[in-house]
């Protein structure tokens, strides 16, 4: 049986930099203007006047851009949520279609700014562009025929239309990736093998182009690689992934896509080594215990001892273990 697709052309400006977020986290909120903002410093800015969209609300736009592709990329797409929902993989039902109208309604009040850092149809940075749009305009559901009326924003529109920076994104694939740090990946890695099968970034400045919380290297590239295995179980594309250590707690990842041959380096190294002394990483609870104890006695911090003592608790990953620095931060920190 073939495989169902759905292919849909999507400017690369749009994959490159986040218009849906893994956490609220990282978002700085503006007292003067009372809106969440995301700037990671590249030259790009989103704009929320609410919660940021997650991944469910970023597969109904996709779902929307869809029909507006269908229907010659017109700016007004008509539709019905029960369309949507199937579109997206998920049963109709009263629960789900209020779902459907928070997603939109969070894009309604979402804005993207460009500042020097959008590229041109030619894959080229044009450092003088500034652009700012929103995404949807306004919704119009019909009680009686239940068909739903969504018009897009025109330039938001016309970027998905007429832009030449753009690839062929498989809504279906991207669906089918549960998970949604391997769909952000996904998208990304997408994004940056415009005429080039190899990338390489910084694990931390990679951990922020996905909106990641982890602030250790080694736990970045922990979750970067389950994703990774997702992203081949899912998808069609092939990844190969190298991790070379740059110094104490730091990390280049060196990627290769849909390539018949693994990358290699000399500089690759074994996640475990990277944070260089594995002393730094507690594997037990009561190792974390007894550091935390000796710690909070130096520190003269024996009043704030219940209070790390629940924080390990609560928060202890056998999986991962707890960061001696971690700790450090927690006893050290007025909180």
């Amino acid at each position: 049986m073939k495989k169902q697709t759905a292919i849909l052309k999507q400017d690369k400006n749009l994959l490159k930099n986040q218009i849906w977020f893994l956490s609220n986290k990282g978002f700085k909120w503006d007292e003067k203007e009372e809106i969440r903002i995301w700037d990671d410093g590249s030259g790009f800015r989103f704009n929320c006047g609410g919660k940021p969209p997650n991944k469910t609300d970023y597969l109904f736009l996709l779902a929307v851009l869809y029909q507006a592709q269908l229907q010659n990329w017109s700016k007004e797409v008509r539709t019905t949520r029960h369309a949507i929902l199937k579109f997206c993989g998920m049963t109709p039902n009263q629960e789900k279609y209020e779902r459907l109208m928070v997603g939109l309604t969070r894009y309604f009040r979402c804005w993207c700014e460009w500042r020097g850092n959008y590229f041109d149809n030619r894959g080229k940075k044009n450092k003088k562009t500034e652009m700012i749009f929103g995404i949807i305009n306004n919704m119009e559901l019909d009680p009686e025929t239940k068909e739903l009326v969504i018009e897009l924003n025109d330039l938001f529109i016309k970027q998905a239309a007429s832009s030449k920076f753009f690839l062929q994104l498989d809504l279906k694939q991207l669906i089918a990736i549960k998970n949604p740090l391997a769909s952000r990946l996904y998208e990304l890695l997408l994004s940056m093998s415009y005429g080039r099968d190899t990338w390489t970034i910084s694990a931390h400045k990679l951990a922020t182009k996905l909106s990641m919380t982890e602030k250790y290297a080694s736990k970045i590239i922990q979750r970067v690689n389950r994703a990774i295995k997702t992203i081949e179980k899912r998808t069609s594309l092939s990844l190969s992934m190298v991790v070379e250590k740059v110094s104490r707690g730091k990390a280049k990842l060196h990627f290769k896509i849909n390539a018949k041959t693994p990358l290699k380096s000399p500089l690759a190294v074994p996640v475990d080594t990277l944070e260089d002394d594995t002393h730094n990483l507690f594997k037990s609870r009561e190792e974390a215990f007894t550091f935390a104890n000796s710690y909070t006695r130096l520190k003269g911090k024996t009043d704030k001892l219940e209070r790390v003592i629940r924080f390990l608790s609560t928060g202890f990953n056998p999986d991962y273990g707890w960061d001696r620095e971690t700790i450090v931060l927690f006893i050290d920190s007025d909180i």
